[in-house]
């Protein structure tokens, strides 16, 4: 440590104390460590951005401060262009190291890095950027990928670092903070309570998960009208940082050695399992988002460049609409879309089937979709998303195309309607049975369905497969197997 050196923690998804490496580590080389987090204009004016992002911020970064002021330190708190408010902070707190965590974002972001890094050179300030959650980056082969994941994994986890306290005059600066209000975060219109996410609570919710919950999180987690009791939960903790995905390993792990011991219901087993193969999952897709940031822009299969037929201009617009707004006339459809702007969450099989429905049936550009669905997102993850939403639209060539039928999740997810019901007053009056033949006749102030499911599809999954089956397209499809494909035997439960 040098005893004049001033640092700063630059906050980004990491809304945490525990187990967070360039907090403990700018504490243990630093004299003066200021915490630090800007509400930057670039990222929530960008297109991906929405309200549910703001409030998860504000939520996260109000209880961080919280406690920070516990442990005798501070917060201090901007927003505007992010390398003018460091040459700012730079002459009242003249710092000259800056610690923080690598980002896997969207290309905007990316270009916001870079740009920092530059910033930093030119002014000879240090700039230490650490692993997020085992993300590689600057990998040289994927081979290598699952070897580096797990030594970041199997890394102790780190206690909250013990001296956190400030100076006066640091804590002065903290005290110039600049919140921005809710009106310019755009944190409106929520209808819904929402969730609290804060460290604390998401200690308190793994905890409860892994001790009484979890048991029913394999096989509960299908349909809406009980995955939202038995999913973890945590996904917007682990999207925001107030928790690590090393933790929630590292529990689950312990938790499955005392299920063993305990002789606990067998289906603990299983949906511990599960639950940890999706944790691996995690990293998985945030590493191919990093490898290849463009992905945000072009097919990770280039042969889907160009050659689908996607709609255009006013049908576009009005196909668009209708999917946003949950009115396309198909109720499973409408159901999860409504939910989904009223809570920020959604389970993964209602997520994949209504981009399938935006990319197939009304075959919507999945380029759209990526940014029109990750604003309803809380738990919003780029590197995941971004590929996620490519793997629905069929443009990988390394995985299965699947075209999800409204009609058939809805009888074998929600067969009474329940959760179909809870979301479309329109529907109330009508029984499961009536719902099931939308098709065939009109229910009440219900929309019919904007489109012919079956034509409409059959137009998207001709031109998919026909691709599919080429030379190039094979060729292509080793190509990304070997740039992103997993080596793990890990499986999907």
């Amino acid at each position: 440590m040098t005893d004049k050196l001033k640092a700063i923690w630059l906050i980004k998804r990491d809304f945490r104390l525990y187990d967070n490496q360039p907090l403990t580590t700018a504490v243990s080389e630093s004299a003066e460590v200021l915490p630090v987090y800007c509400f930057e204009t670039l990222v929530y004016e960008g297109p991906d951005w929405g309200r549910f992002h703001s409030y998860a911020c504000k939520s996260a970064l109000t209880a961080l401060r919280k406690n920070l002021r516990h442990h005798q330190s501070d917060l201090y708190i901007c927003h505007g262009d992010l390398l003018q408010q460091l040459e700012g902070l730079q002459k009242t707190y003249n710092f000259s190291v800056i610690y923080a965590h690598q980002e896997t974002g969207l290309h905007h972001t990316l270009m916001r890095d870079k740009a920092l890094a530059l910033w930093c050179k030119s002014n000879q300030v240090a700039f230490k950027e650490y692993n997020t959650n085992g993300v590689v980056r600057n990998l040289s082969s994927r081979d290598n990928w699952e070897r580096e994941f797990k030594q970041y994994i199997q890394q102790p986890i780190l206690s909250i670092p013990k001296k956190l306290s400030l100076s006066q005059s640091t804590k002065d600066v903290a005290k110039k903070t600049v919140f921005p209000t809710d009106t310019v975060l755009k944190i409106v219109g929520f209808k819904k309570k929402l969730p609290n996410i804060t460290e604390g609570n998401a200690h308190k919710t793994l905890k409860e998960f892994l001790t009484l919950t979890g048991s029913s999180y394999r096989g509960g987690i299908s349909s809406m009208n009980t995955a939202p009791s038995r999913c973890s939960r945590l996904s917007y903790d682990l999207a925001w940082g107030t928790l690590s995905l090393r933790t929630a390993i590292k529990m689950t792990e312990a938790r499955q050695v005392a299920a063993q011991q305990l002789n606990l219901d067998i289906k603990w087993e299983g949906s511990l399992r599960a639950f940890k193969s999706r944790l691996y999952w995690h990293s998985h897709f945030i590493q191919k988002l990093e490898t290849q940031v463009e992905m945000e822009f072009i097919p990770q299969n280039s042969i889907y460049t160009d050659t689908l037929p996607v709609c255009e201009g006013e049908e576009l617009a009005k196909r668009l609409h209708a999917w946003k707004t949950g009115t396309t006339g198909f109720p499973s459809i409408d159901a999860a879309i409504r939910y989904y702007q009223k809570y920020g969450w959604l389970n993964f099989r209602s997520r994949a089937m209504i981009v399938s429905f935006a990319c197939h049936a009304l075959r919507i550009p999945w380029q759209v979709i990526v940014y029109e669905l990750a604003v309803f997102m809380m738990d919003y993850v780029p590197g995941i998303h971004v590929p996620q939403v490519q793997m629905q639209a069929g443009v990988t060539g390394t995985n299965v195309i699947r075209v999800y039928s409204p009609t058939k999740q809805m009888i074998e997810k929600d067969s009474d309607a329940i959760f179909i019901h809870s979301q479309i007053p329109e529907l109330k009056a009508f029984t499961a049975a009536e719902i099931f033949s939308f098709e065939e006749k009109t229910l009440g102030k219900y929309p019919r369905p904007i489109i012919d499911f079956k034509q409409e599809t059959k137009i998207m999954k001709d031109v998919l497969y026909g691709l599919k089956k080429t030379p190039e397209a094979k060729a292509e499809s080793r190509r990304v197997y070997q740039l992103h494909g997993s080596r793990s035997r890990v499986k999907r439960s």
